[in-house]
């Protein structure tokens, strides 16, 4: 994870760090500034994002089977 800061419009953005696997994915975000050195941490977890386009691929392949079969 990374935390940017761009000076000419006074902004801060967060870059996640991602740890994927196929049953989850685990966000690393870093936070506000807590001290000298120490920022806060978030962690998501996203347990079977992945399965979502197995079910998108799934769908189309029943689709197409439909459509050959006639």
């Amino acid at each position: 994870p990374e935390r940017r800061h761009y000076s000419v419009r006074t902004m801060n953005m967060n870059e996640p760090g991602i740890a994927w696997g196929m049953l989850g994915d685990l966000y690393v975000v870093l936070g506000e500034k807590m001290g000298p050195g120490a920022y806060a941490m978030r962690l998501h977890y996203k347990p079977l994002v992945r399965w979502i386009w197995l079910g998108g691929l799934l769908m189309m392949a029943g689709g197409t089977l439909r459509l050959i079969a006639r």
